[in-house]
């Protein structure tokens, strides 16, 4: 029976091999150069900036066509960056990277950094004294005080930038992410709403993501969700059939409405320095489009949140930029200030569920809940320590017991 079935499945492979593989008569000819296919390697949008960078390098060097690049080569041309060109330690490292990419797509996948290791420690000191140049932060009493105002001017364009505001705080977006979400992607639930995007420098399978922007029904001036509802009311009463694949953030009209074309990206750039502008904060310049994304991951090292934690919701692919919020955070600070010095700190806590129970009926219902929560000062000496005892019954008793 084996072989029989072998058989079959050779002789159905090869009646099917002319549709599977059509031939022209000249196979030599399907098959691409190498050289064709690495070109569409490096992403579309990228490529000039890496074909630039790699002609002007081998132009600097003097290297004729396939000539494989020496070590001198290589740390001559950064020491020209670096001196008469006066490169920032940044610009240099974007172009060592690509350099290198180009570099392993021209001799077989070889690497600069493992044919000259002593460039990278030639770059490294070049970073003596650099202070990288950082977007500014709002504080989200900042943000909060902004959705509050009450502004002049056409309604349309304040609805606009609260709900940009909303959106790229809570979710720590970059203005690409920002500029790609679709009306479809705003789903209204219970809880809020949810935020449906693409994270943006993504190399490998393209993942989706979300989050949500929960409602503060007990302070609706500051609710963030209100503000994004508000903003999508507007745009429905604008524009009659408003497609769900049309962008998410439209343009502004004079009249308070908005248009079908969508908002360009200059302008969402912008949009954090207007906001400093309106809660007049010093040196509102400074405040870009990388503001939104870098005031949620502070507040949420400030939060208390772990570096895993933050990797996870901003998509980043190691703890380094993470561990970078988290020591600068007012937690880190406090809790390392209380361990030093053995001050104590009673708004500095810790809380764990350490027990939870439930009781059931005949029926499978859960007529009593109970659970044990331990809540523990920031300070290991401290003598404070605390476990309530929390009881809810199926009539809705609340009982809740404070134990040492």
């Amino acid at each position: 029976m084996t072989a029989d079935l072998s058989v079959e499945s050779a002789s159905l492979s090869e009646d099917n091999r002319d549709q599977m593989f059509p031939s022209n008569g000249n196979e030599a000819a399907n098959i691409r150069p190498v050289d064709a296919i690495l070109g569409n390697l490096v992403p579309a949008k990228s490529k000039l900036s890496y074909d630039k960078a790699w002609t002007l390098f081998k132009e600097h060097c003097q290297l004729q066509p396939g000539e494989l690049p020496k070590e001198e080569h290589v740390m001559g041309y950064f020491d020209f960056l670096h001196r008469e060109k006066k490169y920032k330690s940044s610009t240099l490292w974007s172009t060592f990277s690509m350099l290198n990419h180009c570099h392993q797509l021209e001799f077989g996948g070889l690497k600069l950094q493992d044919k000259f290791p002593r460039v990278k420690i030639q770059l490294k000191c070049y970073n003596a004294g650099y202070e990288r140049k950082v977007a500014k932060v709002f504080e989200k009493s900042q943000i909060d005080t902004f959705l509050a105002m009450d502004h002049d001017g056409p309604v349309g364009f304040w609805l606009l930038r609260k709900a940009v505001a909303a959106i790229a705080f809570v979710g720590g977006l970059r203005i690409h992410e920002l500029k790609n979400l679709k009306v479809e992607d705003i789903t209204e639930a219970a809880d809020g709403i949810w935020i449906n995007y693409t994270p943006a420098k993504q190399r490998g399978e393209v993942k989706r993501s979300r989050f949500l922007v929960p409602l503060n029904p007990t302070n609706p001036a500051r609710c963030y969700a209100s503000h994004i509802k508000a903003y999508l009311t507007a745009v429905k009463s604008s524009i009659s059939k408003l497609e769900k694949q049309s962008d998410l953030f439209k343009g502004c009209l004079k009249g308070g409405g908005f248009s079908r074309q969508a908002m360009g990206i200059n302008y969402l750039y912008k949009i954090p320095h207007v906001i400093a502008v309106q809660l007049k904060l010093d040196d509102p310049q400074a405040y870009t489009g990388h503001s939104f994304r870098r005031s949620s991951a502070t507040q949420l090292a400030n939060a208390g949140a772990t570096s895993t934690d933050m990797r996870r919701f901003y998509h980043w692919k190691n703890d380094d930029t993470a561990n970078r919020y988290i020591d600068q955070s007012a937690v880190h600070g406090q809790r390392i200030g209380n361990l030093l010095t053995g001050a104590e700190n009673s708004a500095t806590t810790s809380t764990a569920v350490i027990e939870t129970r439930g009781q059931e009926d005949g029926n499978g219902s859960i007529t009593r809940h109970s659970t044990q929560i331990c809540m523990t000062s920031a300070n290991p000496s401290s003598k404070n320590n605390s476990i309530f005892h929390i009881t809810v019954q199926s009539g809705g008793n609340l009982n809740i017991n404070c134990g040492a």
